[in-house]
């Protein structure tokens, strides 16, 4: 019984007749986790901000802390957690009905403390984790500063049964807990401390921070648009939130922290020209290769910014009341984003050389970069990022120096992906969308062994032609053209020994020929390898579906 009902499971019998074996459904359900099927196994070796359900910028789920759930006290430099008279125990059942939990005694008084290594600046942070009281009614303390000062949690009504706290602050270089008097104990579980408002869930980590994925939302709709994928960059600009450190400031001056930002703080600036002056306001670089140059900016008196490098040949006008690109100067490429609020995010695609990245402020597109100022009038300006690259991605911010957000990996590999897997053939279904690059050999779906299900090739910048395609990893690729994939689409693909059939947005059926390379060899399944965008879902099939299936599942 168990047998037959794990073959219909599978796909022989009528509770799965078309043999799903994977659905991931990232818009709808905001996880990782399959509905069917194996969860994906996604890394990231920094922070990264994305679109929250509110509209605005924020972090991405992460946790700063090594160690949080052994607390332990050697295996790494950073983030080591350090006994001082605390004895511990370790095996005790812990808030979700592991046996995880660390219990500390005190072993003498006063010097009772437990604390990690320094950890972030000055950043607005939440510490949160779980307690509970064993023994004891002394009072149990925390600290986010990592100095003397520490605020108590409880005294005799700290509960015996486990409870999660959560404390935010701008001052939290280091993380610990203390008791204030001897002979009492405490169980401790699940420390997290991440860049945000409060506490979300918990991400248990080992020997370094983990960071989360990003199921990014459109600012304006407030729309889950799915897993967000991208490859690696660096925010070169310094201070890009504070227009009043390490920027220059020509013939206008900055107000700063004077308007709410696009992530929802006070913290935007407002850069005003100076009484019968056109001002600017720049950093300098010496660049070679393709760059992208941009800020989010805001209309207040004067509705226009023209962003270039200085002492180049031109730039690229900005209409802030509309939302739209006005005049482009030849060499440059424009492009402007609604985040709400009447904030817009006006980028500039350019090839850089010794240049001055400047941003004026003026009153019209027909300006000629001599707005006069009458010293109170300007826009608002957060947010600024220079990145290597032909197009934008999301926000890094940085301070005193430039920051790195590492290319994310989304994967099922090994026995996960084999038990899903039939070397016989099967279906794909994909919706999403690529961000517009002028890159190439963009693998949507792919295997490590070059086998590529869903293969992007110049997916579109201004009038180039975008194309997706099926490769095996050694014949030409096989393209469907003329479709559009930087826009949301669907895409089901039946892979069959000898061709490959499918439907783009309920198309009539592309039949494209190929080796059998598509289904032989293939060990993991890679989401956007060497590419940018969003994946609102992912199907798999262990059969080859029929014609008149693809285009009902991937129908608008």
């Amino acid at each position: 019984m168990k047998y037959a009902l794990g073959n219909m499971l599978n796909g022989a019998g009528s509770l799965n007749p078309d043999g799903l074996s994977l659905d991931l459904q990232f818009a709808a359900d905001k996880t990782l986790t399959a509905r069917k099927g194996p969860t994906p196994v996604f890394t990231r070796a920094s922070a990264a901000t994305e679109v929250g359900p509110d509209g605005l910028i924020r972090y991405a789920p992460e946790n700063q802390l090594n160690f949080s759930q052994s607390f332990a006290t050697s295996g790494g430099a950073n983030n080591n957690w350090a006994d001082v008279n605390f004895s511990r125990t370790t095996g005790f059942a812990d808030p979700i009905g592991g046996l995880t939990a660390i219990r500390f005694a005190t072993t003498a008084f006063p010097s009772t403390v437990i604390s990690s290594a320094a950890v972030g600046s000055s950043d607005m942070r939440t510490f949160s984790f779980w307690m509970r009281r064993v023994t004891g009614v002394g009072a149990i303390q925390y600290t986010v500063e990592g100095g003397a000062t520490y605020t108590t949690i409880a005294s005799s009504t700290l509960p015996t049964t486990w409870t999660r706290f959560s404390f935010t602050s701008t001052a939290d270089h280091r993380v610990g807990f203390r008791s204030g008097v001897p002979s009492q104990s405490i169980e401790i579980w699940g420390a997290q401390l991440e860049r945000h408002t409060s506490a979300r869930a918990y991400i248990p980590t080992t020997t370094a921070a983990v960071y989360g994925p990003r199921f990014d939302h459109d600012p304006l709709t407030l729309a889950c648009k799915g897993l967000l994928i991208e490859e690696g960059r660096t925010n070169q600009i310094l201070q890009s939130e504070d227009f009043g450190t390490t920027w220059s400031l020509t013939s206008a001056t900055a107000s700063l922290n004077v308007a709410t930002a696009p992530d929802g703080s006070t913290n935007a600036d407002k850069i005003i020209n100076n009484v019968g002056s056109f001002g600017r306001v720049s950093q300098a670089f010496t660049l070679s290769g393709s760059y992208v140059y941009s800020v989010f900016a805001k209309a207040d008196e004067w509705g226009w910014v023209y962003i270039a490098p200085l002492g180049s040949t031109g730039g690229v006008w900005f209409n802030l009341t509309n939302g739209t690109v006005g005049t482009q100067n030849a060499g440059f490429v424009g492009s402007i984003t609604s985040f709400g609020n009447g904030w817009f995010r006006c980028a500039v695609q350019f090839t850089g050389t010794s240049i001055l990245l400047t941003a004026r402020i003026l009153s019209t597109n027909a300006d000629g970069l001599t707005t006069i100022g009458d010293g109170t009038s300007g826009i608002f300006l957060w947010g600024a990022q220079l990145e290597a690259g032909a197009f934008p991605t999301s926000y890094i911010p940085t301070a005193a120096s430039s920051v790195v957000r590492s290319a994310e990996v989304c994967s099922i590999t090994g026995s996960a992906f084999s038990n899903l897997w039939n070397t016989g053939g099967g279906t794909f279904l994909f919706e999403g969308f690529l961000i517009p690059s002028t890159n190439i050999n963009l693998r949507m779906l792919s295997s490590g062994a070059q086998r590529r299900w869903l293969y992007g090739n110049q997916p579109g910048v201004g009038t180039v032609v975008e194309t997706l395609a099926l490769y095996d990893g050694t014949n030409t690729p096989n393209y469907f053209t003329n479709v559009r994939i930087v826009v949301k689409f669907k895409m089901a693909i039946s892979v069959e020994a000898l061709a490959c059939k499918a439907s783009f947005n309920g198309s009539a059926i592309s039949t494209q020929a190929q080796n059998g390379n598509l289904l032989n060899s293939v060990t993991l399944l890679g989401l956007f390898e060497n590419a940018s965008g969003f994946i609102t879902g992912v199907k798999y099939y262990r059969k080859n579906l029929s014609n008149q299936k693809l285009q009902t599942l991937t129908a608008p």
